[in-house]
């Protein structure tokens, strides 16, 4: 397949309106049951179908043009579902017969075009009869897998695509090579499929290999940075067998908004229970995103549902973009966040009305700010008694310069008094080059605090991942040298994040214990940005399971 010894194009090239006919540019292929291979040219935004036992061309068309609307289409730090892409060449990567009519295109783009989804074509007339329009994309944000920085790109890049039967259903698996997940969709019905499931991959999963026979799926990604933690890998999905089968992935997702489009998130670094609602929790996104949200999460579902957002805003009611490291709902109304600063001295906690508006900054003592470097506040909680006299506790990721090595702050936050006080809390220690313990968390828990210790490393790599108690003190601490608080071991959680099988997070960064007494706990995905993207929500079970009868 090429052109003419005189340097036309083939005529059924020509003919079909292929794009620069005279250089076609094959990407992939595939086989059906009468012997007629497909074949893509992406960049020439065509199929071409070949008889094999003659060698020669039976159809070529064109793969057309969709108009996509309702996606995100700015890099901008925002999910922003209200762009749209116009008349853009699809451009097909992989393709896959489902049947020996219909094929299956991955319309991942590459020169002109990227319509950031899928196709099925009817083999007979060349026609598009189904297109994926923006429901692949809106996949990702409902995920949490939406990766903002390509948004201005090609999105969510669908550049794999196979088709395998499975205990007598054919199947469509469709890769998203930017937001790193496998959509499956039942394509029994060739002009109407249904979307099935997602599954969450590594960084860049392009090979996609069914084996029907064992009833596994084989997703290979191609992403490898060691000084980042991305690694290249395989990973094997088993085919769920009998009813009632309830996938370990997703633990979350979100709600749809006021317009219909799902509600985006991700980088979800901390967590707090509602006071008086026993299945309502509250989480808020990090510096991640231009703009500080509170999402409220429904834990009576399965999976959790992000149900509502609350754009955080500065005191003059503006939009505002907090890295938000830490959030404690209070009883009295509002919030506290604790907000990490790029130095020291931007280090602060921020309270909030229930509006979501600023109305009041406490920085951090200048003394304790200078000692920072880039990693301050990871976590925020406080107590109210009986008076309304309320104390908010504070922890810092890492050690404070002059402090005693391995040794971080908890803060102590007198509100009536407007005093800070200072305790200490010794960290694990760890031999691994490049890797640190700190705190990523912080949460009463009637008459303690609990805190997540965690490692840098993920992947087979991690180390620990874990929750500690410390006695809840009644009092400001005292004067002079950091007076450390002995921990005690309540629950090691690198045991649930391996439980899948999959890949093990680094970034675990929430805990609460909701209303309902279980205790929950997430991982910050960190928007995708040298992360797998996946997000684990765990319900570890009840307080008294993890933390015993005290308190």
């Amino acid at each position: 397949m090429g052109v003419l010894a005189d340097g036309r194009a083939l005529p059924v090239l020509a003919e079909a309106g292929i794009a620069e006919p005279t250089d076609p540019e094959p990407e992939y292929v595939s086989i059906n049951s009468r012997n007629q291979l497909a074949v893509t040219l992406q960049e020439n935004n065509g199929v071409v179908l070949i008889d094999l036992p003659t060698g020669r061309i039976a159809k070529a068309f064109g793969a057309g043009t969709a108009s996509v609307r309702g996606i995100d289409t700015e890099s901008d730090g925002r999910i922003d579902q209200r762009g749209s892409i116009e008349d853009l060449r699809r451009e097909p990567d992989a393709v896959g017969w489902i049947d020996d009519r219909y094929l299956a295109t991955a319309n991942e783009g590459d020169w002109r075009g990227g319509t950031r989804g899928w196709s099925v074509f009817d083999s007979r007339t060349g026609k598009p009869v189904w297109d994926a329009g923006n429901s692949f994309e809106r996949l990702a944000v409902r995920h949490g897998l939406h990766d903002e920085g390509r948004s201005g790109k090609k999105g969510a890049e669908p550049e794999g695509i196979a088709i395998a039967e499975y205990d007598g259903v054919p199947y469509a698996f469709v890769g998203s090579e930017s937001d790193n997940f496998v959509a499956v969709y039942d394509v029994s019905r060739p002009t109407r499929p249904v979307f099935r499931q997602l599954l969450p991959a590594t960084n860049g999963p392009e090979g996609l290999l069914p084996i029907p026979s064992r009833g596994l799926l084989a997703v290979s990604s191609e992403e490898d940075d060691a000084e980042a933690g991305v690694r290249a890998s395989v990973s094997l999905f088993r085919m769920g067998r009998g009813t009632g089968q309830t996938p370990s992935f997703p633990g979350i997702v979100s709600a749809d908004d006021d317009r219909g489009a799902p509600i985006g998130w991700g980088a979800l670094g901390a967590l707090s229970a509602a006071p008086g609602k026993p299945h309502r929790l509250y989480t808020v996104t990090d510096a991640a995103y231009s703009t500080t949200r509170i999402l409220t999460v429904d834990t009576a579902r399965r999976p959790a549902v992000i149900t509502r957002e609350l754009t955080v805003k500065d005191a003059d009611g503006r939009p505002a973009g907090y890295d938000a490291e830490g959030i404690h709902a209070r009883p009295q109304g509002g919030f506290w966040l604790a907000v990490e600063g790029g130095t020291g001295a931007g280090n602060k906690l921020v309270r909030l009305d229930a509006r979501g508006v600023t109305r009041q900054v406490v920085p951090l003592p200048a003394d304790v700010a200078a000692g920072l470097g880039k990693q301050g506040f990871e976590g925020v909680t406080a107590t109210t008694d009986r008076r309304g006299h309320e104390v908010v506790w504070a922890a810092l990721q890492r050690e404070a310069a002059g402090d005693p090595a391995g040794v971080v702050r908890l803060g102590r936050y007198d509100v009536t008094a407007g005093t800070w006080s200072w305790y200490g809390y010794r960290l694990e220690s760890t031999g691994t080059a490049g890797d640190w313990m700190g705190l990523s968390e912080i949460t009463v828990v009637g008459d303690r605090l609990a805190v997540i210790e965690r490692d840098k490393l993920n992947g087979p790599a991690a180390r620990v991942k874990r929750i500690y108690t410390v006695d809840l003190p009644k009092s400001a601490a005292p004067s002079g040298a950091l007076r450390i608080l002995p921990k005690r071991l309540a629950h090691d959680v690198l045991p649930d994040l391996r439980a899948t099988n999959g890949w093990t997070q680094e970034k675990l960064e929430g805990l609460t214990v909701g209303g309902d007494g279980r205790v929950y706990a997430v991982t910050d995905n960190d928007a995708l940005d040298d992360a797998t993207g996946e997000t684990v929500f765990l319900d570890l079970g009840t307080a008294r399971q993890v933390f015993g009868r005290r308190g």
